[in-house]
């Protein structure tokens, strides 16, 4: 049986660099500058090597866990900088191209995923690529969940309060997930994407506008981070934390009152 690949909305996954150990360079969906592949073709997504663009795309596809689904995803690639600034600017310029994207791989993206928005230069300071991503997702109807800092709730916040556009969702906790038999952090970007997509694909009106809140996240070992939260309690960490307009990814508590989910 042939797999159920969503076509609307699409993502644009920019930036992630994987120029590794593992990575087909030959192949030519990962030549291109600009690759169009399905999260559920298996050749297309292990030819993507080991980095953090493989993990994206998995990251997405471990949301999409009902039948024959997938996601429609075009690649931009960036090659690592000397440093984070270096490969953050490389970054941001391909977000400030975004627009011209749809006309090359006929194909509209509606969601965003860019590497590099965690990091920032200095606490007064905007990071590129987020900049960037406010001055152009509007101009291709997108929006972009992005990766702030995790270490500290005031970190988080503080990055928070450098965006202005309402197209973009910080996340303010990182992905523990495996790597083979140990743990490591990842990006949380990708599987709120992918979230965001499993809810269209259910609802299937082909907009990623549906309410994902309270829904949840597959294929991780944990959480960077543990978060206090409480529905019955505005002053815990995690609603501190959304009413600075930060998302949280929190655990579950059987028999706990006020707890996310049981």
């Amino acid at each position: 049986m042939p797999s159920k690949v969503n076509k609307t909305p699409r993502i644009v996954v920019a930036g992630r660099t994987a120029w590794r150990p593992g990575l087909d360079t030959t192949n030519p969906v990962i030549a291109a500058l600009e690759a169009n592949l399905g999260t559920s073709d298996a050749a297309k997504v292990n030819a993507l090597g080991t980095g953090l663009l493989a993990d994206a795309v998995n990251g997405i596809h471990d949301q999409l866990n009902d039948l024959n689904s997938g996601a429609d995803v075009t690649v931009v690639r960036v090659a690592e900088g000397v440093d984070t600034a270096t490969t953050a600017a490389s970054i941001a310029a391909v977000v400030n191209d975004i627009a011209s994207i749809p006309s090359k791989v006929n194909k509209t993206p509606r969601i965003v995923v860019a590497g590099r928005t965690a990091w920032r230069p200095g606490l007064d300071t905007t990071n590129p690529v987020i900049a960037a991503l406010e001055a152009n997702l509007g101009k291709i109807l997108a929006v972009a969940p992005v990766d702030v800092d995790d270490t500290s709730t005031s970190n988080a916040i503080d990055a928070r309060e450098t965006m202005s556009s309402e197209r973009l969702m910080p996340i303010g906790v990182a992905a523990r997930i495996w790597d083979g038999a140990q743990t490591v952090t990842a990006p949380m970007a990708p599987r709120v994407a992918g979230l965001m997509i499993r809810i269209d694909n259910q609802v299937g009106a082909g907009k990623p506008f549906h309410p994902f809140a309270n829904r949840s996240l597959f294929g991780l070992a944990g959480i960077s981070r543990k978060i206090p939260f409480s529905t019955l309690d505005g002053s815990t960490e995690g609603q501190q934390l959304l009413a600075a307009n930060v998302a949280i990814v929190a655990e579950g508590e059987t028999g706990v009152d006020g707890a996310v989910a049981d």
